[in-house]
C-alpha cells in the first residue's frame, strides 16, 4: 500500500478525533484523597460508561 492508498483508506473512515473537550465530555466523575500521612494522593476517575481508573501519587 503506497502513501495515497493509505490516505484513501483512513479517508474512507473518518474517525472521531480525540480532543481534550472530548475527554472531559466522557468523566462522570473524579474523587481526589489524601491518605493522613500526607505523602499519598489517591485519584479515582468515573467515565460516563461506568469504567473506573484509580491513580496512586506518593510525594517522596
Amino acid at each position: 500500500m503506497n502513501d495515497q492508498e493509505l490516505n484513501e483508506a483512513i479517508a474512507a473512515r473518518p474517525a472521531e478525533k480525540v480532543t481534550k473537550e472530548s475527554i472531559e465530555a466522557r468523566i462522570a466523575n473524579v474523587e481526589y484523597m489524601v491518605l493522613p500521612n500526607m505523602m499519598v494522593t489517591l485519584c479515582n476517575i468515573v467515565l460516563v460508561n461506568g469504567f473506573r481508573r484509580g491513580r496512586r501519587r506518593s510525594t517522596i
